[in-house]
């Protein structure tokens, strides 16, 4: 069965949202984002201009930046009601950071085991549509804090890394 994806406008327009908090960024190379053997996201920006970035975002499309509830600590959530194609948007985001930015290195948290799973199965679908039409491929790997070969990958490839984690993940290695 052949999977298809239509291109809708608001998909595009969150696209280009997320994409543009990062205006002015330098373009991640090896030189400025390659540490001891890690591979990084590296942004010179700074958490003010994120959010000057991010107010300026909310005010084009109509949103009071009080409402969007934009923190100065450059953390951003993106909310999309259920079944408007988040995880599309948020894999095409990716490709898009990956373009004009050079970031590799992405981690998509879930709040628990049955959504990460539905996450994963949706990302599987989309591969070979988003490999097809960025003409790139990406890895994509469950956190497991005992598999640290994987870990290791993540954090040294150079390609784009996909990370998919739930938030007991956390709670669980802390305990242990």
């Amino acid at each position: 069965m052949q999977f298809r994806l239509e291109n809708l406008a608001y998909q595009h327009e969150a696209v280009n949202a997320v994409v543009g908090v990062f205006a002015g960024a330098d373009r991640n190379t090896f030189d400025n984002s390659f540490f001891e053997g890690i591979r990084a996201n590296t942004c010179a920006l700074s958490p003010g201009q994120l959010a000057e970035n991010a107010a300026r975002i909310s005010a084009e499309n109509g949103i009071d930046p009080t409402v969007a509830g934009i923190a100065p600590e450059a953390e951003f959530c993106i909310e999309m009601e259920t079944g408007t194609g988040k995880t599309l948007v948020y894999i095409r985001a990716i490709y898009e950071l990956h373009q004009q930015y050079g970031f590799t290195k992405f981690i998509i948290v879930g709040p628990s085991v049955p959504i990460r799973e539905g996450v994963l199965a949706s990302i599987d679908l989309m591969k070979e549509h988003f490999t097809a039409i960025y003409n790139q491929p990406f890895s994509r790997v469950v956190y497991d804090s005992k598999a640290l070969g994987q870990v290791r990958q993540f954090a040294t490839s150079n390609a784009i890394q996909i990370m998919i984690m739930n938030i007991q993940s956390f709670q669980k290695d802390v305990k242990d």
